[in-house]
């Protein structure tokens, strides 16, 4: 009878564990209650729900989706008084060359955006739906950004004075929000070891670019490696030698890999109770942390499966006591 009750006492822990996490996955989070409240216009249960987990010390946990979810009703809100505009409702935007500054080295030009009209003037802090796409000859970007409560649309189109290796619109690893109000693009010189007079193949067939500045930070860090360098109009050219590296192109602020967020939504949706959904950012976002979350889950998981399973050996404790009853015949 021993190893029975054993057995019987175990299963009754094991369905309580899962019934208890069952109910924990159904139970909606604070979280959940105060956004659908806040969805539905019910200010005064978002706030009697808020007002009880910041009581009960859970306001820290609960700040950053809140203020995110605020943030989020606030621009909803501007963009519905936008659209009393009629030509924002019917997409017209005020468009802006935005201002440029350019650098090089041996092998990779690089091109620093703001999105202003003038380097030196304020200008939209984010943009959406960026476009960049860069042909051998040709650099086109485009993005839309608001600034003073008015939406425009940033949109930059040029000839390179030289070639460069075609970038893709697809690939983001060539292009990243380095700051705030501002993106980085790097090219590759389609040849290499030899300078570039400038950035643009004809300013003056182009006036609406405007002035293009020198990228003097950079300029600085590579003014020993192109001092040396003849410029691309020069038909000697001399023999290759080992350059700097450029920096990496995948910079901070950079879009995650596709593959990745896609992995991190695939983990998020099946491998993750919905209880703790709510704890861990989007898989867009932050897609390493959505995978390590799942990871550390199921790994807690297994190793508690295997603690119990060593824990609780019938088949042991079995040949124990046959083991000691033959001892006493004996």
């Amino acid at each position: 009878m021993g190893p029975r009750l054993d057995l019987l006492a175990f299963c009754l822990l094991a369905a309580s564990a899962i019934l208890w996490v069952t109910r924990a996955a159904k139970e909606p989070s604070p979280l959940v209650e105060i956004e659908t409240a806040v969805n539905s216009s019910q200010w005064q249960d978002a706030s009697e729900l808020l007002k009880q987990e910041v009581v009960a010390g859970r306001g820290p946990e609960l700040d950053f989706k809140i203020r995110q979810i605020a943030s989020n009703l606030h621009h909803q809100a501007d963009n519905l008084v936008r659209l009393l505009d009629r030509d924002y409702a019917m997409g017209h935007h005020a468009r802006v060359t935005p201002a440029i500054q350019w650098a090089q080295n041996s092998t990779h030009v690089f091109i620093n955006i703001k999105y202003s009209h003038r380097w030196n003037s304020p200008g939209a802090l984010h943009v959406t739906d960026p476009s960049l796409a860069v042909s051998s000859c040709c650099f086109n970007f485009s993005a839309t950004g608001e600034h003073s409560g008015v939406v425009k649309q940033y949109m930059l189109s040029f000839e390179l004075a030289h070639d460069v290796v075609p970038c893709g619109a697809d690939d983001q690893s060539w292009w990243a929000q380095s700051s705030v109000g501002r993106m980085t693009v790097t090219l590759e010189k389609a040849e290499g070891n030899l300078k570039w007079r400038q950035l643009v193949a004809d300013p003056k067939k182009q006036p609406s670019l405007g002035h293009v500045g020198r990228w003097l930070d950079l300029e600085e860090r590579y003014a020993q490696e192109t001092s040396t360098l003849p410029y691309h109009n020069n038909t000697d050219r001399p023999k290759p030698a080992a350059s700097t590296p450029a920096p990496s192109r995948t910079l901070q602020g950079s879009r995650p890999n596709p593959a990745w967020v896609k992995m991190a939504r695939f983990a998020r949706a099946k491998l993750i109770p919905k209880f703790l959904r709510v704890y861990l950012p989007k898989s867009k976002d932050s897609p390493a942390v959505v995978l390590a979350a799942a990871g550390a889950f199921w790994a807690v998981m297994m190793t508690t499966v295997v603690v119990v399973l060593r824990a609780y050996n019938p088949n042991k404790q079995h040949n124990g006591r046959r083991s000691v009853s033959t001892d006493k015949r004996d």
